[in-house]
């Protein structure tokens, strides 16, 4: 009787606020372990440990970013991310993305799960291993599978911290994406080829990310947020215009930019975006980011964190330039006739169910949900499995969502970064007329004048046929709130809803993601006040999550709860 709460917190604290409770204080009930001596099914089949992924017959899932699973995503001293040994997947093992299981931040139908994975190579037969960085997204991916009715499946618990740890055990770091743009493009650059690599020193590097570690040995760093007056509320012209000079960029040599592509939040679109409002022609993004790079060309790293620009005069701004003023949006452009309005932040930030600690909307939004009339196309939905759409499939995603040819294009989100893009990827496709809100939500929201609404559009009221997920849709989960045990997943409990414990999912492992032995398992879940005579559901906060709701739901169906 181990149910997932279907949406997340999010949607029940919109739709029932009365029921949420600030504290971040949990104060469990226990009961006595005893009652963890019957009324249970174990599925001890369920775990898998590493020397299952050799196993024949089986299709092993990465389920970690792509920039996870071919090893360009680093910390910022230049290993693995997240603590694990080494870079890479298991070799074999193929990528089904967290963010994948949602098209939009909705919830993949079975259907359109069971062929993801068919594409993959599943087959009814075949058993489905799973693994993340600490088998708690793969977890998730777990519950699906059981949710879809697809056979056998198992979480490998320890995943990469424990498998990448043991430098006997085999990995690869094959690249999936192909990221090299067609030289053509009027907006990207590839690392691949001779150019990038050939002609480093003749261009100006530019590195966006917030991090300047572990940069491309000529790059200098250009952080977005230096080019506003706050939020994402841009600078003068002559303002903009002295930075870039005071960072070596001249309107007449190429610049590229680059950033973390779809494992960041668009950063490299922003600087792209503010060269070409002012009339730089020859500034490009490099395609895939500086991860495919760092690993082909490890002698062009350079760890140190520290950027020295070399100035030019601001006078080589004066000429030489093709200004795009109609590229920023201010907020009255919303309401203009004849556009779509590109809302380009996660499904919870549209829609208003993504809570900051203090119950109000995320990231210092003054008010929760989106411009009137926006349609919501999120930032990770720019990329498949973390390769970047193709235009066809840009094109088609646009269509899908009411955009004509004859139709400009506006895009914002919180501070004009993900939504600047968009704007990008708009010229890379030659779309047409398109400008990015800079001041986006910080700003917007701001003027309670200003219509917003908090259209929810995921239909994640799952049917109550399902053996995974509760609705909090309807009149069973508000109308029995107290005559079920709810877990709260999540890494902080404020906001919580009012009846709910905390259960955090490391709570219940030796170290990274290994289990403790059931008897242990057990006594936490008691002490939790878990009994298995009574229904439990666990909600997180699904898409804008890691699935810790999937991990503490596959812990329970483990022990057989």
């Amino acid at each position: 009787q181990a149910y997932i709460l279907a949406g997340g917190v999010g949607p029940y604290a919109q739709s029932h606020p009365e029921d949420i409770v600030q504290s971040n204080v949990s104060s469990p009930v226990a009961v006595n372990i005893s009652q963890w001596e019957s009324g249970l099914d174990p599925m001890m089949d369920i775990l898998a440990v590493a020397s299952d992924v050799a196993a024949g017959n089986v299709l092993v899932i990465d389920t970690r970013t792509v920039g996870e699973y071919d090893g360009t995503l680093l910390n910022p001293q230049g290993s693995a991310a997240y603590g694990v040994a080494r870079l890479g997947h298991v070799t074999g093992a193929v990528s089904f993305p967290f963010n994948a299981f949602f098209q939009n931040g909705c919830l993949l139908t079975c259907s359109d799960f069971k062929a993801s994975l068919t594409a993959l190579g599943w087959t009814k037969e075949k058993k489905l291993l799973s693994y993340c960085t600490a088998g708690i997204r793969s977890a998730f991916f777990w519950s699906m599978v059981q949710n879809c009715n697809l056979g056998l499946a198992a979480n490998y618990a320890g995943s990469m911290l424990e498998y990448a740890a043991n430098s006997s055990l085999p990995m690869a770091k094959t690249v999936l994406c192909n990221d090299d743009i067609a030289v053509s493009s009027t907006v990207f650059k590839s690392s691949g080829g001779t150019w990038f690599h050939g002609n480093l020193g003749n261009f100006t590097l530019l590195d966006a990310r917030g991090n300047f570690s572990n940069h491309i040995k000529t790059a200098v760093q250009a952080k977005w947020g230096e080019f506003t007056v706050g939020g994402g509320v841009l600078r003068n012209e002559s303002a903009l215009k002295a930075k870039f000079a005071s960072l070596g960029v001249s309107p007449g040599k190429t610049v590229v930019v680059y950033g973390t592509w779809a494992d960041g939040w668009g950063d490299e679109g922003r600087i792209h975006w503010m060269l070409k409002y002012l009339g730089h022609k020859q500034a490009y993004i490099l395609a895939g980011g500086v991860g495919p790079y760092a690993q082909s060309h490890p002698e062009d790293i350079v760890q140190s964190n520290v950027s020295s620009p070399v100035a030019v005069n601001i006078s080589q701004w004066e000429s030489g330039l093709d200004p795009m003023m109609d590229i920023l949006a201010v907020a009255s452009d919303v309401a203009a006739g004849n556009v779509l309005v590109i809302d380009t932040r996660t499904v919870g930030e549209y829609d208003g169910t993504l809570l900051n600690p203090q119950g109000s909307a995320a990231y210092g939004v003054a008010r929760l949900g989106h411009v009137t009339g926006a349609v919501s196309f999120p930032f990770n939905a720019f990329f498949q499995n973390g390769c970047l759409l193709t235009c066809s499939d840009f094109k088609a995603s646009l269509t899908a969502l009411g955009w004509t040819k004859e139709k400009k294009l506006l895009s914002y989100c919180t501070a004009g970064i993900r939504s600047a893009f968009f704007w990008s990827m708009v010229q890379n496709c030659n779309l047409g007329l398109a400008a990015n809100y800079a001041g986006s939500m910080l700003e917007y929201a701001a003027n309670s004048s200003l219509p917003m609404a908090k259209t929810a559009f995921c239909n994640d009221d799952i049917a109550v046929s399902s053996t995974v997920f509760k609705s909090s849709g309807g009149t069973w989960f508000h109308g029995n709130l107290g005559n079920f045990t709810l877990l709260d997943a999540r890494g902080n409990f404020s906001n919580h809803i009012k009846t709910a414990v905390q259960a955090k999912w490391g709570e219940f492992t030796v170290g990274g993601g290994v289990l403790r032995n059931e008897s242990a398992l057990k006594a936490k879940f008691a002490s939790l006040g878990v009994s298995p005579g009574k229904t439990v559901v666990v909600y997180g906060t699904w898409a804008d999550g890691w699935g810790d709701e999937g991990r503490i739901h596959w812990m329970l169906k483990y022990l057989g709860h």
